[in-house]
């Protein structure tokens, strides 16, 4: 065995431990596979299994074989991988899980609905509990999924932008839109043509049907992750146009990030969006699927008449979103949950040793 761990055998690397910590201190309570080896006030708290190092295969394997005796292993939700990794330690029922991120939408097919339904039923019937990002989530995933309502918390999003990006940031101008994930495409283009005001869109998923009406010097199209940070830098506004009716929230990561440079973020009202944002205070919330009012938040983010109030938004959503919504906010937040259900755990066991103990047969 490798005198660092065990060796991932699709790389032939070690498998790495948070590297702030010294190997006399790794038998914390809590093993993770969220590695913020630069977030001191996590990575004293946690033994974590940088997922960059090692194959999927390598991960599940590790991750299960050291967690499967720990009083807790907190997993992202939102990875595939971790998936697999809750439901392997839920079959086994020794170790607690919390599962972060869980912004789960049901699938289309019949054979993906199955599986993600026998995998639900598996973590529901596990020490397992859930994380997500918006109020709406507290009451739809457990809804959709069978699960406990007493296992789902909320531990709202953060920006993650890295210190140098939201140091200083240009004002910027026009508009920008960016992200993939449930983004309502047609509103925005019949928004911007209305308002007759381009905008960098920064999507692989933009439809081509909607290309020829956009205002001139619209730019629709994929960019790299530097090249999106530097678009948002540049922009102005920042619109996140999400579809209606949705039971998941998304987006925030774009919205808090354009927050945390300054930028006037509008979203539509979704699953979410109210948690990190108010409305004529941090940033602006239209109905979802309502080109008309997107429109009129447009035009009225850029109208010079409104310039003092519009700085005056964004200069308290950058506020909002550094002193609230940093990363450590996010992360100490899932601590939090994770504190509760060890001292949870903890207590029941004692009052089972004690009953153990009182018990007329011993």
């Amino acid at each position: 065995m490798h005198p660092g761990g065990a060796i991932d055998p699709g790389t032939k690397r070690p498998l790495r431990r948070n590297d702030a910590r010294p190997r006399s201190a790794m038998t914390l309570p809590i093993l993770t596979t969220l590695h913020h080896p630069s977030r001191q006030r996590w990575s004293s708290r946690v033994e974590s299994i940088d997922r960059e190092s090692s194959s999927p295969a390598a991960l599940i394997a590790e991750t299960i074989r050291r967690g499967r005796n720990r009083p807790l292993v907190v997993l992202n939700g939102a990875e595939r991988t971790d998936q697999i990794i809750a439901t392997g330690l839920a079959a086994r029922g020794r170790s607690a899980v919390l599962l972060s991120d869980c912004t789960w939408k049901r699938q289309a097919g019949p054979a993906e609905a199955a599986a993600s339904r026998l995998a639900a039923i598996a973590l529901g019937r596990g020490n397992t509990d859930f994380c997500v990002l918006s109020t709406h989530e507290t009451e739809s995933l457990p809804r959709i999924w069978g699960f406990d309502p007493e296992r789902v918390h909320r531990t709202p999003f953060c920006f993650t932008l890295d210190h140098e990006d939201v140091t200083d940031p240009p004002a910027g101008a026009g508009v920008f839109a960016g992200g993939d994930s449930l983004r309502d495409w047609p509103t925005l283009a019949a928004a911007l043509i209305e308002a007759d005001a381009p905008a960098r869109i920064a999507s692989r998923d933009f439809p081509t049907s909607l290309l020829a009406n956009l205002p001139a010097g619209s730019n629709p199209g994929a960019l790299e992750p530097a090249d999106f940070v530097a678009s948002l830098r540049a922009a102005a506004v920042v619109v996140v146009a999400l579809q209606p009716g949705i039971e998941r929230s998304a987006g925030q990561q774009t919205y808090l990030n354009a927050m945390a440079l300054g930028k006037l973020a509008i979203a539509t009202d979704s699953p979410g969006v109210r948690d990190h944002i108010e409305h004529g205070v941090s940033g602006i919330i239209v109905a979802a699927g309502d080109p008309g009012a997107l429109a009129a938040a447009i035009r009225n983010a850029l109208d010079p008449d409104q310039a003092d109030a519009i700085a005056a938004i964004r200069a308290n959503g950058r506020r909002v979103a550094l002193e609230h919504y940093s990363e450590d906010r996010y992360l100490d937040a899932i601590l939090a949950v994770a504190d509760r259900l060890i001292a949870k755990r903890t207590d029941g066991r004692v009052i089972q040793e004690k009953a153990a103990r009182l018990s007329p047969g011993r």
